[in-house]
């Protein structure tokens, strides 16, 4: 089974893919779980941050340079939309984060994600660099309470999936 956890930042997507991880049925790369892990390799290698800036405080820039993280991570899906998908599935079954509608349609098209779930959290802000919606997911996991209750839910939502 592998599963896509998508929605705006901030939403809580990684904290839902810690929690499907606890199903004990997922395999969880932490740092290679998310999209913009990708990214942030490509742009170490291109040196597009200072020299003396650790990894850690590069990933944290995502926040504040939206727009060059998506276009990088655009760039690098050029010939392949589903390219970041991929590299985070060599290591991964849960995918944090992709933010294209071509990426997931090639995501579906190639059958490499069985499930998609788009993580709302009500007030948080819309981010530019999120090309679709709620609609191209397959379910929405409402976090609109707190982490006892996101965890209840994620819970339930394990007991549904035809685990494969």
């Amino acid at each position: 089974m592998k599963i896509g956890v998508v929605g705006h930042g901030t939403c809580g997507k990684d904290t839902v893919a810690e929690l499907l991880a606890r199903s004990g049925r997922l395999v969880l790369d932490k740092e290679y779980c998310s999209t913009s892990v990708v990214i942030l390799d490509e742009l170490l290698r291109m040196g597009a941050y200072p020299p003396d800036w650790s990894r850690n405080k590069v990933y944290e820039a995502r926040r504040t340079d939206r727009k060059l993280w998506y276009e990088i991570g655009r760039g690098m899906c050029v010939f392949d939309p589903a390219y970041l998908v991929r590299q985070c599935l060599l290591k991964s079954d849960i995918v944090v984060g992709s933010r294209a509608v071509e990426e997931i349609a090639a995501c579906r098209e190639g059958r490499l994600l069985d499930l998609v779930i788009w993580v709302h959290r009500p007030g948080t802000p819309t981010d530019p660099t999120m090309k679709y919606g709620p609609e191209m997911a397959d379910l929405v996991i409402n976090n609109s309470g707190d982490l006892l209750d996101l965890e209840r839910r994620v819970e339930s939502l394990c007991g549904f999936i035809s685990w494969r």
